[in-house]
């Protein structure tokens, strides 16, 4: 991967700050850092809610330098955006002018059928009250036996105060001052129930059948759009419920942007100097690992692509573009350990195969002196052919199975030399190359020693036992070791 500048970036709104207000706003940047910014309309004035790294992070109002981080301070101002862009204001005035516009189109129709039935000044809300009242009327003296009369009568009275209660529902709803989703809700509602009076009294049978009152000419296209106008609001408005959440968050990412802004220098110089010490102690490794081993895990080229990583991170850095550089930290971080990682685990492989022969050679030249010279020569060449190979610059993806081999030399030397061992004490000096070859068989033979001792029958010797160098044995063997000395001391009692 091809080393690049690690500079945040995002897409700038193109008129999302002007004058001073993005002077403010810059601030709380870094050079090179580019945002989106949303305008909001406020109580207040205009704002911006900044969004950085695709998070709303600051909220700046117009009438003030600094971002504003108290959370219920936040969420007013949100609540506020949507009222505003809810046109609800409007919506507002609008409403309370076709209820003022209602009254004078009802007016005249609805005086005209007050007078004719009577009605002006008396009640009517059952048959003996309509008919009283339209007796009293010369226009309905003539209807009072006519069928449904007064039935129609007593409907055209109930559907007129409805509709005269929704009216005043809707014009305390819109005194209330209170904007949101429930008040937006009722509006609506209202405004349906008044367009359902209306036509209920248009179809009045006093207009319908009998053409005694005339019909009211209903504005309906006009209180329709402004039903339809309340229920968009409402559907606005019911974003509100949502801004509590939201504010909350632009807080707490304002704190953390806050928070951050007073610490980046200070990370930025501990991560320089990190990246200097890791730098360093790889490149040593490296230095060291190249000397020995083929470097076909490309840990080379990753260190110079780390290299060159970590050089633009701490450029963009010392230009004070914190952000993109702590950013980046993790990921070189990543590499770092990746490469170091690697580097231990070949060197580890090489050295401990390196420690392994010697071993085995120091276990080889005591079986030589004790006179297994073609044992000795047998190890002495596997020695020197793993030897070879690990001088010979091995590939570090080969390691692991060189490490192995040289283990079972050094296991392999070392049984041998076990095996020499015992058969040195059992037969008081006597070489005895076949125990060394089969360490199995020797044991076996030093069990036949003992019963052999036991009848009083000396073991056979001839020359004197070679003196053993002392040498480091896996516990079984030093153990095995033991028994086979315990033996000859008894044969000396």
């Amino acid at each position: 991967m091809d080393a690049k500048p690690l500079i945040f970036l995002v897409l700038l709104s193109s008129a999302a700050f002007a004058g001073n207000f993005e002077t403010a706003v810059q601030t709380y940047l870094e050079p090179g850092m580019q945002v989106d910014a949303i305008a909001l309309n406020t109580a207040k004035g205009s704002a911006y809610l900044i969004i950085i790294e695709g998070q709303e992070t600051l909220l700046i109002g117009n009438w003030t330098p600094s971002a504003i981080g108290n959370e219920d301070e936040i969420r007013q101002h949100l609540v506020q955006n949507i009222v505003v862009q809810s046109n609800s204001s409007v919506a507002k005035q609008d409403t309370k002018a076709a209820i003022s516009g209602l009254a004078e189109i009802r007016s005249g129709p609805e005086f005209i059928c007050i007078r004719y039935t009577g009605m002006e000044h008396l009640p009517c809300y059952d048959k003996d009250t309509c008919n009283t009242a339209a007796q009293s009327a010369p226009q309905a003296q003539v209807m009072v036996q006519a069928d449904g009369f007064w039935q129609a009568e007593v409907e055209w009275v109930a559907r007129r105060t409805s509709l005269n209660i929704t009216l005043a529902e809707i014009q305390n709803l819109l005194d209330s001052g209170r904007n949101d989703k429930a008040v937006a809700e009722s509006i609506a509602g209202n405004l349906s129930a008044a367009i359902s009076d209306m036509q209920a009294i248009n179809s009045n049978p006093l207009m319908t059948d009998f053409y005694f009152c005339p019909t009211v000419d209903w504005p309906y296209a006009k209180w329709s759009e402004l039903k339809m106008r309340w229920g968009t609001i409402a559907a606005s408005l019911q974003r509100i419920d949502a801004q509590k959440d939201r504010a909350h968050k632009i807080a707490s990412r304002t704190a953390a942007w806050l928070g951050y802004m007073e610490t980046r220098e200070g990370d930025f110089a501990k991560m320089k100097e990190n990246l200097g010490l890791r730098k360093e102690a790889i490149g040593k490794k490296l230095a060291a690992y190249n000397k020995i081993i083929e470097d076909d895990l490309k840990l080379s080229a990753k260190f110079g692509n780390f290299s060159a990583q970590s050089a633009f991170a701490i450029q963009a850095g010392n230009a004070g573009q914190y952000r993109g550089a702590l950013t980046s930290y993790d990921t070189l971080g990543a590499q770092a350990n990746s490469i170091e990682k690697s580097l231990d685990g070949s060197l580890g492989f090489f050295n401990s195969s390196r420690k392994a022969l010697e071993n085995a050679k120091k276990a080889e030249l005591k079986i030589k002196e004790a006179g297994y010279d073609g044992t000795a020569r047998g190890i002495e060449r596997q020695i020197d052919d793993l030897n070879d190979t690990l001088s010979d610059t091995p590939k570090a993806s080969a390691l692991p199975a060189l490490s192995e081999k040289a283990g079972k030399i050094e296991t392999d030397a070392l049984s041998a030399l076990a095996a020499a061992s015992l058969g040195i004490e059992r037969s008081g000096g006597e070489a005895n190359a076949s125990a060394v070859e089969n360490p199995a068989q020797a044991a076996k033979n030093a069990s036949s020693a003992k019963k052999n001792t036991t009848r009083g029958q000396p073991p056979p010797s001839s020359a004197p036992a070679a003196p053993l160098l002392p040498c480091v044995l896996p516990t079984a063997l030093v153990g095995m070791i033991g028994l086979a000395a315990g033996t000859k001391r008894r044969l000396q009692k």
